[in-house]
Order: structure tokens, then C-alpha cells, then sequence
């Protein structure tokens, strides 16, 4: 079947759909234990899905829904924190291995996550109250038009990026912003027809060649993972913290090392 030409703007609309769905099932599911990891993860995923999602809307659709969608960033913005925590306290109890100072460390970590956790559950609650965001009428050369345009800017913010990053290690928050921008492409690929995704894949390659995406993506996270977890240690009183914070610091070249292979090889 030959699609026609406003088949990026119908298949779009679907998922933005199906993301605005998806963040109200995994709402509902966080809300019912919001102390799981996997339902953390599972909302910010679905979060970050309905935001990349929203930026692709016309601008004057994007206006009209500003304040709907700074509330579900303001959840996502809690949740972060005490994702976040929920990191750092895993890698406490793999770098400690049981340490008599580690259970302190770990009690440390929860007394600083049960106030962010309160805030993130008020902020969930009345995200359900919110309406779903009304996209008919929305010409399709208007999306398809942002969607080049995002695709085309995401392009040159790697390929700007790229380099500085390959060539030092200390570039934390150049680092993070790379992963943000990779998972975001991959997102925005996402809401496209499988037939059109070849056509803007191509507008990257000379950003990152023929790597993946989502292999980008998780090596950085790895790498993120590693940088709050130090930065937290370091900034402890305590000298066992400090220990920790050398031995992850070895852990973070390492695998610094592992992204710089795999994008040079």
C-alpha cells in the first residue's frame, strides 16, 4: 500500500496519543508503589516520550498547552531526584560490599529521598486531574515541518558536541546533554512511520555515523550514573565516602574509555 503524503502527521498523531495514554496507565501504577524502581523508571520514560512528543507540536499548539506541560515536567523534575538517590544508594551498597559504614551511608540516602518522594506523589496526583492536549485541526505540513526542523537541530547539536566530548573526559554536563539529545532523536524516530525513518536517519549519519542510538545513549547513562554517584561521595564528611568516591572514579574512566572505543572503532 503506497502511504500518502500526510502519513507522517496521521502516524504522529497516534502516538502522541498513545504517550499521553501511556503516561496516565504508568501514573496510575507509580502512584500504587512509588517506591519501585521499575515504575520510576517506567513514568520518566513514558514522561520524556510525551515531552519530545509535545516539541514537535506547531508553536501556537505548544502555547496553548505550555502550563499543562510544565506541570508534568515539574513531576518529572522530582522524580529525577529521587531516581537519582535511588542510584547513588545501589552503588553505595556494590561499592561498600557490606561495610559497616555503608548502612549509614544508606540511611543518609533515604532520609534525603522521603521528602522529595512526598513531593513527587502530591505532584502525580494532580497530574491525573489534567485533560488530554486536543491536537485536531493541526495541519500536517506544520508538524512535518517541525519535525525536520527538530531532526535537523538535534543533528548539529551532536555533531558540535561530539568532539569536545571525545577529547575530555571532564565534560560532565556536555556528556549528559549529548544522552539527552540522543534519546530525544530516538524518541522523535519513534513517532514516525517506518518508511520515513530512513529518509531523516540520513540527516544524522554525519553526526554519528552508522552508530546506534540507543547503545549511545545507554554508555553515557552509564557514564551520568557514575558522575552523580562521585559527585555525592565527595561532597560527604565522611572519609569512607571519600574512599568510595576514588574506587567509582575508576569505575567512570573505564568506562569512558569503553564510549570513546566504540565511537572511534
Amino acid at each position: 500500500m503506497t502511504l500518502n503524503e500526510n502519513a507522517p502527521s496521521i502516524f504522529f498523531e497516534g502516538k502522541f496519543n498513545q504517550n499521553f495514554q501511556t503516561v496516565g496507565k504508568r501514573l496510575k501504577i507509580y502512584l500504587a508503589d512509588p517506591n519501585n524502581e521499575k515504575h520510576i523508571h517506567d513514568v520518566r520514560t513514558s514522561l520524556r516520550r510525551l515531552d519530545t512528543s509535545y516539541s514537535l507540536l506547531p508553536k501556537k499548539l505548544r502555547k496553548r498547552n505550555s502550563k499543562q506541560i510544565e506541570k508534568y515536567k515539574d513531576f518529572f523534575r522530582a522524580n529525577s531526584k529521587i531516581r537519582d538517590l535511588d542510584i547513588i544508594d545501589n552503588k553505595v551498597a556494590e561499592l561498600a560490599k557490606g561495610a559497616p559504614y555503608a548502612s549509614k551511608l544508606k540511611q543518609q540516602l533515604q532520609r534525603k529521598k522521603q521528602p522529595e518522594l512526598r513531593r513527587a506523589i502530591k505532584l502525580a496526583k494532580a497530574l491525573k486531574k489534567l485533560p488530554s492536549i486536543d491536537m485536531k485541526s493541526t495541519p500536517p505540513r506544520k508538524i512535518e515541518s517541525r519535525i525536520n526542523k527538530m531532526i535537523d537541530r538535534l543533528g548539529i547539536r551532536i555533531r558540535e558536541m561530539l568532539p569536545i566530548i571525545l577529547s575530555d573526559s571532564t565534560k560532565k554536563e556536555e556528556l549528559h546533554m549529548l544522552r539527552k539529545n540522543c534519546k530525544k532523536l530516538r524518541y522523535i524516530f519513534e513517532a514516525l512511520p517506518e518508511s520515513h525513518i530512513k529518509k531523516y536517519n540520513k540527516k544524522i549519519v554525519s553526526a554519528i555515523g552508522e552508530k546506534d542510538l540507543k547503545v549511545i545513549q545507554d554508555m553515557l547513562g552509564a557514564i551520568r550514573d557514575s558522575d552523580i554517584t562521585i559527585e555525592y561521595l565527595q561532597n560527604s564528611r565522611s572519609g569512607f565516602a571519600k574512599q568510595l568516591a576514588i574506587k567509582e572514579a575508576g569505575k567512570r574512566d573505564y568506562l569512558y574509555r569503553e564510549f570513546i572505543k566504540y565511537m572511534k572503532e
